[in-house]
């Protein structure tokens, strides 16, 4: 509003000032002598009452010079005047008439000095001064303004018209500019007095003038009823008010002369205005969504009423200095805004200038309608995001509202704060230090449609609360407005989230990317958390992958060396959601981490939160990796997923991680239908299971051709108590083992009397079996590893007559190979029943023999040849049987052994 502040004063000022320097005669160095003003009753006594509508005086002087014939001319020629005027200090033409510019001419009748314009135009008088001596009296008329001009004021002299055209400025300045000024006038000085109520009957005999050519005159009417034309400012803060002036001559153009008035009492003290609390402020605020539907993508309509007194009786309404409206829990940003969405830049809106402004189309978010009672017409324009953190309040949200009438050369620029709670995300927008003008109504609508600014809460009633300042008073009036939602209650009921999930590449035991996605339909509860198990034998290789360490993934600042794969995230309410990060931003990952939470390892999801012109950091969620012991099933579980970030809530509509780091993921080498399966938790605690078919074909192509090699070691004799190592062997590249039964030789019996300690099975799960219950040790050797998985070999308690053999693999990943011990045609057999579908490269497993021996022979081995029956069942369906024979120490002696 910064055209319409100064739109009357400066004007008339203005032409004061034209007059004041209408005909130097000669090149003398030009320069304004004195400038002053003051604010008077009516009855000329001093008024400083803030509101009032008062009479305005201004008085300039300026010098004047001999020239070469000795006559007395003033110093210079006035070729620009620009003034600027205090703020609040504010005149309003659409109360008084106006002149055709036609009137404003010469007439012979009455006298070269006035015009033809109606009574009712007049808005006050200029006293001029000549240099010759004496005082004329012009009376000042309200012209209709020219196109690209807020107003026109001007008045005859000489029969020259001074036409004053006003607009606004840089630095938001209202620049009057004076153009016809009559070279014939020989003036020094001027005192101008416009008139706080113009068409009042106490001005009847100084529009005489106008009416019979002579002041006096009490029967000239304005015939419009009283209405206020000047009012003072409503800052009773500002202390004095300063008015400034600046001109140029036309001999030395561009080189300006300055002045500056403050306000002052009679006797010369400085004083501002006061009685602010006499004004009388009661603006109202009602804001209300676009839609009543529930949860869904809503505008938002606000409209400010600020009446205005326009009796001239009474005091001006003060102007509204600073709106602080809070929106009602609920009512929050919506990110499907981003698509397609700009921000305009400061230098795009030049704020505090009048320079056009260049926002770009895509960062309209709004418009917005101004009445004031300074302009007949209204005052239109748009609304637009600004640029993050670039805008004056350094914000993440920020608002600029542009209103122009380029026809009447008015042009607004406000900005404001739009305050997104941090845990609510509900929304304050503030709009401070608004121009000191009066306006009537001011509506302002922000976008709907599917990608709208705003999603509507829950259905029910809502408040929203307004506290208006003014420039008058210190204290907020508070303006309550509610409205309701009734429509589409039951979206956010119901949670059916979709679920896909599989490798690009599904071919047994090929490295293939593999990628997770998760869906929500619009309206429904929001995603919290992500649970999927993996099919068997789905697996990845952690060799050679170097760790995202705890800090760097607290800080969403993993190395790009422990990168796995990416993901992205859609989100918003309506229409398509927007993902983060678009195309063209940061790059998203996600990143192979160590332990958490009780898993081996995990994985950590770092998204840069990046759509549209906003960037709201990089979120990042870690996922606990686990590991089945038994079967090396895979699962993973997100910790809770963020539900508002910077005050803006993330409505999950998709979410995608693809995991597709080169080699990483192996797929399974059994061919049987399996499923991914996964839990999809809700905010308000729904968990829904689901499941996406996964298959891998090629079994078939895969071989099998697993070796064991078996070695007793110790004495040989009968009753002896043998070490046993067996030693598996497999190539790489063929079908993994699903299941694994040892037969030993006949040679072999079990030694029962050395079954003393057994771990129970809830020692085992605590990790707390006893160490006598360890039998023996395992080694085992993965292409999917850094290291070989090693462990002690436990005897634990089972529900077959004889207890389980259990291998305890530990390191990068803990595997518990069980088998089950029993008897085939009085031999002792070992069958490992589920065996995962992991590639091994070598497995050794070392019996005690002794005192700990599980074995014990029942005849010379060195004489029997010992051999085992071996059956393997891969996970492609192939099979391998071999009768290994058992490796036996012959060769030496040792004692009580015979050779």
């Amino acid at each position: 509003m910064i055209a319409l502040r100064k739109l009357v004063n400066t004007f008339t000022l203005a032409l004061v000032l034209g007059a004041a320097f209408g005909a130097a005669q000669a090149p003398a160095a030009f320069s304004i002598e004195t400038f002053d003003g003051e604010w008077t009753a009516l009855d000329g006594s001093s008024l400083t009452q803030a509101g009032a509508h008062a009479e305005v005086h201004f008085d300039i002087q300026c010098p004047s010079v001999a020239n070469s014939r000795g006559e007395t001319v003033p110093d210079g020629t006035v070729r620009t005047v620009k003034v600027d005027l205090p703020p609040g200090l504010v005149g309003n033409p659409t109360t008084v008439g106006t002149c055709p510019e036609a009137k404003l001419v010469f007439n012979p009748v009455l006298g070269n000095l006035f015009s033809s314009c109606p009574p009712d135009s007049t808005v006050g008088l200029a006293e001029v001064r000549l240099v010759q001596g004496g005082l004329i009296a012009v009376p000042v008329s309200n012209l209709q303004p020219a196109p690209g001009t807020a107003a026109q004021f001007g008045f005859n002299l000489f029969g020259g018209i001074v036409r004053i055209s006003a607009f606004t400025g840089e630095g938001g300045r209202t620049i009057s500019t004076l153009t016809q000024v009559s070279q014939a006038a020989q003036v020094v000085g001027t005192e101008l007095t416009l008139w706080g109520v113009p068409t009042a009957d106490a001005h009847n005999a100084e529009r005489g003038i106008i009416c019979e050519g002579e002041f006096g005159v009490p029967d000239c009417p304005a015939n419009l009823p009283p209405a206020p034309f000047m009012a003072l400012p409503t800052d009773c803060a500002a202390g004095p008010l300063n008015t400034q002036a600046a001109a140029d001559s036309w001999e030395q153009p561009g080189l300006f002369s300055s002045a500056s008035s403050i306000s002052h009492l009679p006797d010369g003290t400085p004083t501002g205005v006061s009685g602010c609390e006499n004004l009388d402020f009661k603006p109202t605020m009602t804001v209300s969504p676009t839609t009543r539907e529930a949860l869904a993508p809503t505008g938002l309509e606000v409209e400010l009423t600020v009446p205005q007194d326009q009796n001239p009786e009474s005091l001006a309404t003060p102007h509204v200095k600073k709106v602080v409206t809070q929106l009602p829990p609920g009512l929050t940003v919506n990110a499907s805004q981003a698509n397609g969405l700009a921000a305009c830049s400061p230098q795009q809106i030049g704020l505090g200038t009048n320079s056009a402004v260049t926002c770009p189309e895509a960062s309209t978010v709004g418009t917005v309608e101004i009445e004031t009672p300074l302009l007949e017409e209204r005052i239109e324009g748009s609304v637009y995001l600004a640029q993050q953190g670039t805008n004056p309040f350094n914000s993440l949200l920020a608002l600029y509202i542009v209103a122009a009438n380029p026809e009447r050369g008015v042009l607004v620029k406000l900005a404001g704060k739009v305050a997104p709670d941090a845990r609510t995300g509900q929304l304050i927008a503030t709009f401070d230090e608004t121009p000191q003008l009066p306006f009537e109504t001011l509506r302002l609508r922000l976008n709907g449609g599917d990608r709208a600014a705003l999603v509507t809460p829950s259905c029910g009633t809502y408040g929203t609360q307004a506290e208006l300042t003014s420039w008058a008073q210190a204290e907020a009036v508070e303006s309550d407005s509610s409205f309701t939602i009734d429509q589409g209650c039951g979206r956010g009921a119901q949670f059916t989230p979709g679920f896909t999930a599989g490798t690009s590449n599904p071919v047994a035991g090929k490295s293939s990317s593999f990628s997770l996605r998760v869906t929500r339909p619009d309206g429904q509860e929001n995603v919290a958390r992500v649970e999927s198990v993996l099919p068997e034998g789905l697996l990845a290789k952690l060799a050679g992958v170097p760790l995202c360490a705890d800090a760097e993934a607290a800080a969403g600042a993993c190395p790009e060396a422990s990168r796995v794969g990416a993901a992205a995230v859609g989100a918003g309410v309506g229409g398509s959601p927007v993902f983060v990060p678009q195309p063209g931003k940061s790059v998203p990952g996600v990143y192979l981490a160590g332990p958490y939470k009780g898993g081996p390892y995990s994985l950590v999801a770092q998204v840069p939160a990046q759509a549209g012109p906003f960037d709201l950091g990089t979120v990042s969620v870690r996922t606990r990796i686990e590991i089945d012991p038994v079967t090396a099933r895979v699962s993973v579980s997100s910790d809770p997923l963020p539900q508002i970030l910077q005050g803006i809530p993330i409505s999950y509509r998709d979410i995608r991680v693809d995991v597709n780091r080169g080699g990483f993921t192996l797929n399974p080498t059994s061919c049987t239908p399996m499923a991914v399966q996964g839990t999809i938790g809700s905010v308000g605690g729904k968990a829904v299971s689901v499941d996406s078919r996964f298959q891998v074909a090629g079994c078939e192509r895969l071989g099998f051709k697993p070796k064991l090699a078996l070695r007793l070691s110790g004495k040989t004799n009968r009753s002896a108590h043998p070490k046993l190592q067996a030693t598996l062997t497999m190539p790489q590249g063929g079908a993994n083992i699903a299941r694994a039964a040892v037969t030993l030789p006949k040679t072999e019996f079990l030694e029962q009397s050395h079954i003393k300690t057994i771990c129970t099975r809830v020692q085992y799960a605590a990790k707390a079996c006893p160490k006598a219950s360890i039998y023996g040790y395992a080694k085992a050797w993965s292409p999917l590893l850094d290291k070989p998985l090693e462990g002690p070999v436990y005897l634990r308690s089972s529900s077959n007559p004889l207890p389980d053999l259990v291998a305890s693999l530990d390191g990068q990943i803990h595997i518990d190979l069980s088998g089950r011990i029993d008897t085939k045609n009085a031999r002792i057999r070992n069958t490992f029943d589920l065996v995962p579908d992991a590639p091994v490269s070598k497995f050794v497993l070392t019996m005690q023999g002794g005192k700990k021996g599980l074995l014990v022979n029942n005849t010379e081995l060195c004489k029997a040849k010992p051999r085992a029956d071996v059956r393997f069942d891969g996970q492609n369906g192939k099979t391998a049987d071999s009768q290994p024979l058992v490796k036996v120490d012959c060769g030496k002696k040792g004692k009580g052994e015979k050779k």
